[in-house]
């Protein structure tokens, strides 16, 4: 009865786990992963996972020492792993349709307006700009992994999150008002970036 259903959900959690690591140890033999521990790879994929979990408690889970330095290090993994492993609402700036679409939503958030005119406000950096494209493709998005694949830095400690956060969703409810929320259609008009008259004149 239940000790049977219990042995068996441990099985299946041992077998997950078990996956993972398989998975993170394929990922440190692809190219620049090779150096890494595999604490470290599961301290990366938790990070990944849950965006939220603080240093402390990460390092602590996997044995890790409590230090920026290896803060740092875990992060660049984490990047590197959020790339070959990305969430399916994803928006890759190294793409150049994906490129293009970026830009011109960041000049549009400088001097657009939502009755059609036009305006002067501070640029948006393009990383927070992919992020809030990312947010509204999934309101749930993981915003501080988001952060760390787009090089948004978060520190050991956390500074950065919740000022990161909140720039992200602005940014995505700017551009809900401005109308840019069709990713894919947003890709098929927008094959060049523009410039600003090309965008004051739209």
């Amino acid at each position: 009865g239940t000790c049977r259903l219990l042995e068996k959900m441990q099985v299946a959690l041992l077998t997950a786990a078990e996956a993972d690591d398989a998975l993170l140890l394929q990922l440190r033999e692809a190219g620049s992963l090779k150096k890494a521990s595999l604490p470290q790879l599961r301290a990366a994929r938790d990070f990944l996972a849950d965006g939220e979990v603080g240093w402390a408690e990460l390092a602590a889970r996997h044995g890790i020492l409590q230090s920026a330095g290896a803060w740092d290090a875990t992060i660049k993994l984490a990047r590197r792993i959020g790339w070959l492993r990305p969430p399916a609402a994803a928006v890759d700036e190294a793409e150049p349709a994906t490129a293009a679409v970026l830009s011109n939503m960041q000049l549009l958030l400088q001097v657009a307006t939502a009755g059609g005119g036009s305006s002067s406000r501070s640029e948006t950096a393009i990383a927070t700009v992919a992020i809030a494209a990312e947010l509204l493709g999934d309101p749930g998005l993981n915003v501080p992994a988001a952060c760390v694949r787009h090089g948004v830095t978060i520190g050991h400690l956390g500074s950065g999150r919740k000022s990161a956060r909140e720039r992200a969703e602005r940014t995505r409810a700017a551009l809900v008002e401005l109308g840019l929320t069709d990713w894919e259609a947003l890709k098929r008009q927008w094959a060049v970036k523009l410039d600003r008259p090309a965008v004051k004149a739209l």
